[in-house]
């Protein structure tokens, strides 16, 4: 049996892909920008095809009931497909963006985890349109889709220098992996369908609305009036950059990708999930399936002790060390499976007098900055992107000049003055408690 190299496969599996996207496969048809040709975009737009689709079409069956927002409820023991809508910019666990899958679903899995317990909308939280611990929005779902480092909001597509407004935009303008935007909300075009003559006959969209990641298909008429009522088409210049794709098959498959068995552990979780991230002045809740169970926990794959689950099951661990650390339940001659997370040490400070972030880490990257207001909101403003990631000089350094954010607050009353450094590391991202750069010493 002959063996292609990897990267050709991936090649051949790419052009399959988007075979099943048109109704005759014409080369003028492919997803490309017409400037930039090559298998590198065909590649990068299948990837976000695929990632797309691993959101809408992953399925879970919580075991406890949750609010996600302030429309959607979710009920224990129900089957749900389509990943959680809920805006997390206050904590930034967006689903795929800075938390994993495999966490996600664990957290599903834990009765007693976050996404049950923590109520974004109550104190100490200051959500709006938010409740679940973990989730995702519009931007969210296609900036993870075209593998973007930073969480851009809606409003940022429209000016970010790496997207640009296709012209004159119809129907038969669209391409794979397209977005398409409007004022507060983007969608992600995950099909085209096309006749024998190459005229558009339908897109498929993907979308993340309040119900949930939902795939849709929209008529060519109805994606023509689309563009002539002020929605805009646009197109990623960076597309053969959305290298990185990593199959969830435990979870959810896409095309071609087949379906795994995955054993939960029922045992033992914290509370964030498996595979999760703390900060060293976070409390690590771990959650037991019952009191009184024995816990060896490790750390660096150092024995720190053998502790006992209390009455509600739990074992708490007040304040930790950094360090990668693992768990299993130990008791009358069972060895549990591990579970696992990361304590994540962060140093942020704000130097006023000389207007910058200083940032910090012993066993993560610091990847972007962000001003932004107590709950996570950053300006609308369509002229000025408030995020920024870090160069390779400016990691090396270990500080951003900045501009000082304005006091003035807006016509919601907001001001954006806080300063949130994201922090990522191989279970996902987190960030420093946000610093109000006006009361900072």
């Amino acid at each position: 049996m002959r063996c292609f190299p990897r990267h050709i496969c991936q090649l051949l599996f790419t052009l399959f892909l988007l075979s099943c996207s048109t109704t005759e496969l014409l080369p003028e048809q492919l997803p490309w920008n017409e400037d930039v040709k090559g298998s590198g975009r065909m590649i990068g737009a299948s990837n976000a095809v695929k990632k797309a689709y691993q959101m809408a079409n992953v399925v879970f069956y919580p075991r406890g009931n949750f609010s996600a927002n302030n429309s959607r409820q979710y009920s224990a023991g129900k089957r749900y497909e389509g990943m959680v809508y809920s805006s997390t910019k206050e904590i930034n666990t967006y689903i795929g963006e800075d938390i994993s899958f495999h966490t996600f679903m664990t957290a599903v899995n834990n009765p007693k985890s976050k996404l049950y317990t923590e109520k974004l909308n109550e104190s100490p939280y200051h959500g709006v349109n938010c409740r679940a611990y973990y989730g995702t929005v519009c931007s969210g779902l296609v900036s993870y889709a075209l593998g973007f480092k930073e969480n851009y909001r809606s409003y940022d597509f429209a000016i970010w220098d790496r997207m640009y407004t296709v012209p004159n935009a119809n129907s038969d303008s669209v391409m794979v992996a397209d977005v398409i935007w409007q004022s507060g909300h983007v969608a992600l075009v995950t099909q085209v369908l096309k006749d024998s003559q190459g005229k558009t006959t339908s897109i498929e969209i993907t979308e993340a609305i309040q119900s949930g990641v939902r795939r849709k298909i929209l008529s060519a008429e109805t994606i023509n009036q689309y563009f002539s009522g002020g929605k805009r088409l646009l197109r990623y210049r960076d597309l053969a950059q959305n290298i990185e794709y990593y199959p969830q098959t435990n979870f959810v498959a896409v095309e071609g990708e087949v379906l795994q068995a995955f054993q939960y552990n029922d045992d033992l979780c914290p509370d964030k999930g498996d595979k999760s991230c703390y900060r060293t002045d976070e409390k690590v809740l771990l959650n037991a399936s019952k009191p009184g169970l024995a816990v060896e926990i490790y750390n660096d794959e150092k024995l720190l002790g053998k502790f006992q689950s209390d009455g509600s099951g739990n074992i708490v661990l007040n304040k930790s060390e950094k360090g990668n650390y693992k768990a299993r339940i130990l008791t009358d001659g069972y060895n549990g499976d591990f579970v696992y997370w990361k304590v994540v040490d962060i140093d942020v400070r704000v130097d006023k007098s000389n207007s910058r972030i200083y940032f910090n880490s012993s066993n993560s990257r610091p990847v972007y900055f962000e001003f932004c207001s107590v709950a996570g909101f950053r300006p609308e403003n369509y002229k000025k992107i408030y995020t920024h990631r870090f160069t390779e000089e400016e990691l090396k350094r270990g500080y951003i000049e900045v501009e000082p954010p304005s006091q003035t607050a807006d016509s919601k009353g907001r001001t954006y003055t806080y300063v949130k450094v994201h922090f990522e590391c191989e279970y996902g991202r987190v960030i420093n408690k946000p610093i109000e750069w006006y009361s900072s010493q």
